[in-house]
């Protein structure tokens, strides 16, 4: 609390320096051009004006949302109707409301080790602290569901043995926990009712998985995969005679289906026939879905209770524009009645908020997020499209920055991490590389993010492309990517930057050491440089996704497939950068080790290669925290304004709280 104090009073003293002390731009697109106002890096880090993520309480009665109080981060809770706000003593930006409508449930990782512990607060008693219903060391822990009315809520964690999670019924008034199930060693996941009753559970094994569901005490198998198909067991419906998955087994595009309970015969409920189906909204009440997402260009949701799109036609039709949606819309949250929503619109500049109410048709706006204040300064993301050298359709997004012409800038390539995963038009939670964008537009690159192959969302073929490809087509797909971008004029090929986290951070180191000349510079943050060693050290509580790995990237029981990934690993690879390099690095990360950047820095420095280092203590395999954040971007900025000639602010007077924190 000191701290906290001694931070506000530095920020009242030093509010008259607030402004940005703007660096000259050195590259010649920005000649003449008139570049919107250069936001301070606190402005996407550390918006003391943000409010977000909110949630009603089961009984529809009560909001809870992230909000800040005295320069930190803070959940505030109030009824719906009335001013009365009050703030909890912690936060975590991952919360949920227990079944009671009293109490909430947070899943916080203090140290950046992943070990996530289940935390619960009374919000009728604000004053108190929040207790630890997991309180183990070195225990990851999850809340699997809560139960409505309930004062229970089931949790698996990894105390009993690092490899499994076990499951748990806790009580959050007495801090109890019972055993519901033990993990025999190869269960994935548990599959339980809104109810809160076991129902099924998924086992792996060598190359499959499979999905079964309990009958008095036996379990029988009904649904089966292979481990490298995407299935997800969504819920059971209410009469327990079907369970909802998505699913692409024997297809290519991932479906909403049902399957028996009996025989596990499946019926497709809803597929797109372009992407994936996204994520799923279902029903407490039915068990039965309610809404999808999808992502093709620009997102759409669909509704598929009929009652529920009729009702939400006047919002939906705010979000449009002559029939064609200009704002991502999602269902955030639902009462255990589904009378009241909370709903949100989204898009490039951020997050807005509302209450709707299913009876009355009446919405009510919340809040929205801080960026949204900088709306008009942020710049418009567009789909793009074009094919690899092997004639592969690859699908991104360029963003430029506004005031100069889009003709030979300077460009950042942001390389998304997974490699499992995907770039969005817009990302819903506006985190990690939806805010980086618009930094670095604002700082006057453009930008540009590719969803190379084995990206997630398009289709098992073009998922399975990357299988052994990594280092391989993967990589030539960024370098077609920027050959596009040179091509259409909008990229200055002697001032084009790589860039990601994790994956990302790989791509940008193997680029760097086997394509030199290709990028002025990189940025590399957590990405691993040993491939071997990063499959050796995988947490222990991810040997159910390890058959993937293994099939993608290489198994490393074989010799043969060691010295491979050896080849195709930077840290080999060391000597052949020639262009500047930065690497950032948590201390806490488990999932890739910060010896993976130590020995990487070594070898660079040992070879008398440009780099610089910054390993923050107390980060993890991400950057939640603002200073944490702070940091990063800063570095960031002077860092690609030495190497591309864009803007940079300066020196930012919250560094000095993020010092003291």
């Amino acid at each position: 609390m000191r701290h906290i104090t001694i931070l506000f009073l530095l920020a009242v003293f030093l509010t008259p320096l607030t402004g940005c002390v703007e660096q000259p731009v050195r590259h010649q697109a920005f000649i003449g051009a008139t570049l919107p106002r250069l936001l301070p890096v606190r402005e996407f880090v550390a918006n003391t004006d943000y409010n977000g993520g909110y949630k009603v309480s089961p009984d529809g009665k009560k909001l809870a949302w992230i909000g800040v109080h005295r320069l930190a981060p803070a959940i505030f809770v109030k009824t719906i109707g009335q001013d009365d706000a009050r703030t909890l003593s912690l936060t975590s930006f991952d919360f949920r409301w227990a079944g009671d409508s009293r109490r909430l449930l947070l899943l916080k990782d203090r140290k950046g080790d992943e070990n996530s512990h289940v935390w619960v607060l009374d919000s009728e008693h604000p004053e108190e602290q929040a207790v630890d219903l997991t309180p183990s060391d070195n225990t990851h822990a999850e809340i699997l569901t809560v139960i409505p009315g309930s004062s229970s809520v089931l949790v698996v964690h990894n105390q009993r043995d690092a490899r499994s999670l076990d499951l748990y019924r806790t009580d959050i008034v007495s801090h109890t926990s019972t055993l519901v199930a033990e993990n025999p060693g190869d269960v994935a996941s548990w599959v339980v009712d809104n109810k809160g009753v076991l129902c099924g559970r998924v086992r792996y094994g060598g190359d499959r998985n499979w999905l079964e569901f309990k009958q008095g005490d036996a379990w029988r198998t009904i649904y089966s995969w292979k481990a490298t198909d995407a299935v997800e067991v969504l819920s059971v419906a209410a009469d327990h005679q079907r369970l909802w998955l998505r699913s692409n087994r024997e297809r290519d595009r991932v479906a909403l289906l049902s399957i028996s309970a009996i025989d596990g015969s499946e019926k497709i409920f809803n597929e797109d026939p372009d992407v994936d189906v996204g994520e799923v909204g279902m029903s407490d009440v039915t068990g039965e879905p309610m809404f999808a997402q999808f992502y093709p260009d620009y997102p759409r949701t669909e509704i598929f209770d009929s009652g529920l799109r009729d009702s939400l036609q006047v919002f939906r039709s705010k979000m449009t524009d002559g029939g064609k949606q200009k704002q991502g819309i999602e269902i955030l949250s639902v009462d255990q009645r589904e009378e009241n929503f909370i709903l949100s619109s989204y898009d490039h500049t951020g997050k807005s908020y509302y209450l709707w109410s299913r009876q009355s048709g009446s919405e009510t706006l919340l809040g929205s997020d801080a960026s949204r204040l900088h709306a008009a300064k942020f710049a418009p993301i567009r789909p793009v499209a074009f094919k690899s050298r092997d004639g592969l359709t690859l699908h991104g997004y360029l963003t430029l920055p506004q005031g100069v012409a889009p003709h030979k800038l300077p460009m950042v390539l942001l390389v998304h991490g997974g490699p499992f995963a995907r770039n969005l038009w817009a990302d819903p939670d506006f985190k990690a590389d939806a805010t980086r964008v618009q930094f670095l537009a604002n700082r006057g690159y453009a930008v540009l993010q590719i969803n190379y192959r084995g990206s997630t969302g398009y289709g098992r073929k073009f998922y399975e492309a990357a299988i052994g490809e990594l280092a391989g087509t993967m990589q030539l797909d960024l370098l077609d990517a920027t050959d596009w971008a040179i091509r259409e004029g909008i990229a200055d090929p002697q001032h084009i930057a790589i860039m990601g986290g994790s994956y990302g951070g790989y791509a940008t180191l193997f680029a760097l050491t086997h394509s030199p000349q290709t990028f002025a510079c990189g940025i590399d943050i957590f990405g691993p440089s040993d491939l071997v060693s990063l499959l050796d050290k995988f947490p222990p509580y991810w040997q159910s996704v390890l058959p993937v790995w293994h099939r993608f990237v290489g198994d490393t029981t074989s010799a043969e497939v060691r010295r491979q990934l050896t080849d195709k690993s930077p840290l080999k690879n060391a000597a052949k950068v020639e262009r500047p390099l930065l690497i950032i690095q948590g201390t806490g990360d488990v999932r890739v080790a910060i010896e993976q950047s130590d020995n990487m820095v070594a070898a660079l420095q040992a070879a008398g290669k440009p780099v610089e280092y910054m390993r923050i203590g107390g980060m993890g395999h991400g950057s939640g925290h603002w200073p944490h954040n702070l940091r990063i971007y800063r570095k960031t900025e002077d860092f690609l304004s030495e190497c591309l000639g864009g803007r940079s602010g300066g020196f930012d007077y919250y560094q000095l709280a993020a010092w003291a924190l």
